[in-house]
């Protein structure tokens, strides 16, 4: 059972590794983790409505 929890996390690790060689899905995590913009982009934060007393 460990064995196969160990392999399921590897297998996840190396996704994420080949994931971080994509240049679109570092965009667009710097874009949703960070907040990051390209000049000249606008970023607008929608802000979920104060709870009702």
């Amino acid at each position: 059972e460990e064995l196969n929890q160990l392999r399921l996390e590897n297998r996840t690790l190396m996704q994420q590794v080949e994931n971080m060689k994509d240049p679109f899905y570092l965009e667009k995590m710097a874009r949703e983790k960070l907040g990051l913009a390209k000049k000249g982009e606008i970023i607008y934060k929608i802000l979920p409505p104060k709870p009702k007393k």
